[in-house]
């Protein structure tokens, strides 16, 4: 994990470039959402942003408690978007991370937010920038752990059974995980024999992960199917 003056400057840094990119275009498509303009993707992240601001400082245990908005007009969204950041953002830096608050995962306490809230902005400001031009590679440190949260968060939480699968990632910048999904998930840091190899930046492999780029284009050893049939189970509903 990063410390938490990394995640807050993370959590400025992506907002305000994802913020500079929704202003260059809020009718455009976003290819890696489908269905969403650009609006409505500042629209789904700043309602993020406002319901974890909420969830953080009034050290919620019950969603139920927090208060809804209707969705601003266009013109205002994005300034909306950039009050929602750093309010959320000066709230997170203040906040103990140990506090005990609602969270949909089996981590229920601030620090959760603190870390998810700038791992789901960076994607999402990939997002905009992909929409409106060449998107920015995440930062490197962010995007490891990144990973590391993505195997912890969002593998299925629900006994499953597959065709045993072992897949390797290895960052270019010198991190690895090696990954084994059968009854379940059990993860290694670090590079072990494997089905299949992925080699590529961290951004590239979290961005895989999160299904906004394909293994095309990304160095594979061994059987990519085994890559493509363990992308297939990871849970991101």
């Amino acid at each position: 994990m990063l410390t938490l003056g990394a995640y807050v400057d993370a959590l400025r840094r992506d907002s305000s470039a994802l913020a500079d990119a929704a202003e260059r275009d809020l009718t455009a498509k976003v290819p890696s959402c489908p269905d969403w303009t650009m609006a409505d993707l500042v629209w789904h992240v700043g309602q993020v942003y406002e319901f974890w601001r909420q969830i953080a400082a009034g050290q919620l245990q019950d969603r139920s408690k927090v208060a809804r908005r209707e969705r601003p007009a266009d013109p205002e969204i994005v300034a909306w978007l950039r009050t929602e950041a750093s309010a959320l953002a000066e709230v997170l830096a203040a906040a103990d991370p140990s506090t005990p608050v609602y969270s949909w995962s089996a981590q229920k306490d601030i620090a959760f937010i603190q870390r998810r809230m700038p791992q789901e902005t960076a994607v999402h400001r990939w997002d905009a920038q992909n929409a409106v031009g060449v998107p920015e590679p995440i930062d490197p440190a962010l995007a490891a752990d990144g990973i590391d949260e993505f195997f912890q968060l969002m593998m299925p939480s629900d006994p499953f059974t597959v065709e045993r699968t072992t897949v390797a990632l290895e960052s270019t910048e010198g991190d690895a995980w090696t990954v084994t999904a059968q009854a379940g998930v059990e993860l290694v840091r670090g590079a072990r024999t494997a089905d299949a190899r992925a080699r590529a930046s961290a951004s590239d492999l979290l961005l895989l992960l999160w299904r906004r780029r394909t293994p095309d284009g990304i160095e594979i050893d061994g059987d990519r199917s085994a890559l493509e049939r363990f992308l297939a189970i990871t849970d991101l509903t």
